[in-house]
């Protein structure tokens, strides 16, 4: 069997992050491929930690709960939830981890391929050469780096990463790097004079029975009828005639701490609408048929481009937030699923003839 190293987003703690890497790793193991993720360790943990606690602060703030009055204890809130995802990146993939992204992989030598994706891989959260230079796959030689629904996370890419941009992506096979974006592959296009392939997000790979067999029901108390809300940055109060369950409402402990990965699909799985403004929250509504209103983070949203490729190619474009929280939609879901199966076939495609370039170099 051959062997590939999968290079996905850094930082373990977030739903898309690890269904997306999961979706991947699994594609790539019914392609006949022992797919093995590599994860940073510690430090770069803390590097992410970092960013959700911030996030926290802001929320708690909004909410009007002052640093010695909060409800939870932020530190031990994101202890225990990290638990949680671990025991998910355990039992659901193979994985190593190493010290930080100049450090060389174990055995690297021996893999048949290393595959960069998906999501953000490209956007230099550190804003270290070193990151990208882990996410482009330099330590390994050029016929056997595979880049899978890469994305940069921004329409222009910074001035002063530009050369760094340049030099990895020219580092790649022709036909052996995709993207998720139409705007990362012109962004590609302008920097390296080659428009890469246009593929789905991993999640679209893995079919509905799949996902449905990874839920998992959360030891909390879920009403009978629910609306879910899972917004990572947007502040918008959600009107709606049957109760919330709000995933990142950290004044609600057992929902922050206890939903993982599995408890996630189960709360879209089980909901009777989604209002988000996360992609792969999207996905998931998409992909088990689920009423959702996707919202902007921000007026000046930089990621919503991702959400809105997204909705197009999957003929969905009404589902944006225009005002009304309980829009019901007239949505033709075999229509949704047609898209899904063409999507769902580009990817491999693509990922079958990347895997096959490889062996005839």
């Amino acid at each position: 069997m051959k062997k590939a190293f999968v290079f996905s987003i850094f930082g373990s703690y977030n739903y898309g992050n690890r269904l997306q890497n999961y979706a991947l790793t699994s594609a790539l193991e019914k392609l006949g491929v022992d797919a093995v993720s590599v994860h940073i360790d510690e430090r770069i943990k803390a590097v992410y930690s970092k960013k959700i606690k911030g996030a926290v602060k802001k929320k708690l703030a909004g909410l009007g709960i002052g640093k010695y009055k909060q409800k939870i204890d932020i530190e031990s809130a994101l202890e225990k939830r990290n638990v949680i995802f671990d025991r998910f990146t355990e039992e659901y993939t193979n994985s190593i981890k190493i010290p930080d992204f100049g450090s060389s992989v174990p055995d690297m030598e021996n893999a048949d391929y290393a595959v960069a994706g998906s999501d953000q891989i490209w956007r230099n959260w550190t804003d270290d050469p070193k990151e990208l230079d882990h996410y482009y796959l330099t330590a390994f030689p050029k016929e056997k780096r595979i880049a899978y629904a890469a994305s940069f996370g921004y329409d222009h890419i910074p001035f002063k990463d530009r050369a760094l941009h340049k030099r990895g992506l020219s580092g790649f096979l022709e036909n052996n790097i995709s993207v998720r974006e139409s705007s990362a592959a012109d962004t590609i296009d302008s920097l390296i004079g080659r428009r890469p392939k246009e593929v789905p997000d991993p999640v679209l790979l893995i079919e509905r029975f799949e996902w449905e067999g990874i839920a998992k029901k959360p030891s909390y108390h879920i009403p009978e009828k629910f609306a879910l809300k899972c917004m990572l940055e947007n502040e918008d109060e959600i009107e709606s005639d049957i109760p919330i369950v709000d995933i990142y409402n950290v004044g609600h402990r057992d929902e922050f701490i206890t939903t993982g990965p599995s408890e996630f699909l189960w709360l879209i799985l089980n909901c009777e609408r989604v209002y988000t403004d996360s992609f792969h929250a999207c996905a998931f509504s998409i992909i088990f048929h689920k009423e959702f209103t996707a919202f902007k983070r921000s007026k000046n949203d930089t990621m919503f481009g991702r959400i809105k490729n997204l909705l197009k190619k999957m003929g969905l474009e009404n589902m944006e937030f225009y005002g009304d929280f309980d829009t019901k939609h007239d949505i033709d879901w075999n229509d949704v699923d047609l898209r899904i199966k063409e999507q769902r076939s580009i990817g491999f495609d693509f990922l079958n003839n990347a895997l096959g370039e490889k062996l005839i170099v």
